[in-house]
């Protein structure tokens, strides 16, 4: 079960069906922290089954993992409710880094969702900063302006540590920053970030 391998529950209860899921939501109640939705079930109808969820524990964060990352699919999950969207190609690293972000009360978008979705519809000059960025840096960017510690950022991105400090240096230097909380609030960190601002609004 992908919940066991984070280690961040004392218990995990898994379903076969969304209508086995829902009968374990409603019993269980408010004590349940968070569910992971797989929309693929064959009585989840796709977003229904988040609907439907939410209905049960409107309070509990819902996070969907689904094996496309469609953009469009993406954002109308976010739109009815959905507080984290997760591949199920994902590490359990990579799955407890995207947990602890819903945990906090953010929205967690894949990182290779999130870069390329927040440049596409905005023109900007070949030498801003948010242009010259590498697509790696961006994702980088993306989880430091989301709090996430060098280790948590590896988790996140299958990478080592000493690479993300690599990126990190690189990120400082070009944003002209002394430092990553500089380089967070920056404007350019703030582009990248757009598309989940815009949610959370």
């Amino acid at each position: 079960m992908m919940l066991e391998g984070t280690g961040q529950f004392a218990q995990c209860h898994e379903r076969a069906s969304l209508a086995a899921g829902l009968d374990a939501a409603r019993t269980i109640g408010s004590a349940l922290g968070l569910v992971l939705l797989d929309p693929g079930l064959p009585d989840a109808d796709g977003l229904g089954g988040l609907a439907r969820f939410l209905e049960v524990v409107p309070d509990v964060p819902i996070v969907l993992v689904s094996g496309g990352d469609d953009a469009s699919f993406i954002d109308a999950a976010f739109a009815r409710g959905a507080r984290g969207y997760v591949p199920k190609s994902s590490s359990a690293p990579a799955l407890r880094a995207a947990i602890d972000v819903v945990l906090r009360g953010e929205l967690y978008v894949p990182p290779h969702v999130l870069p390329s979705r927040a440049r596409a519809p905005r023109a900007v000059p070949s030498d801003a900063p948010v242009a010259r960025l590498t697509p790696r840096q961006a994702d980088v960017l993306v989880l430091l302006a989301r709090g996430l510690a060098n280790k948590e950022i590896a988790d996140a991105l299958q990478m080592s540590a000493s690479t993300v400090r690599v990126h990190v240096s690189a990120i400082l230097k070009l944003l002209g920053a002394e430092n990553r909380t500089q380089a967070a609030t920056s404007h350019t960190a703030q582009i990248l970030l757009g598309a989940s601002d815009s949610r959370r609004g």
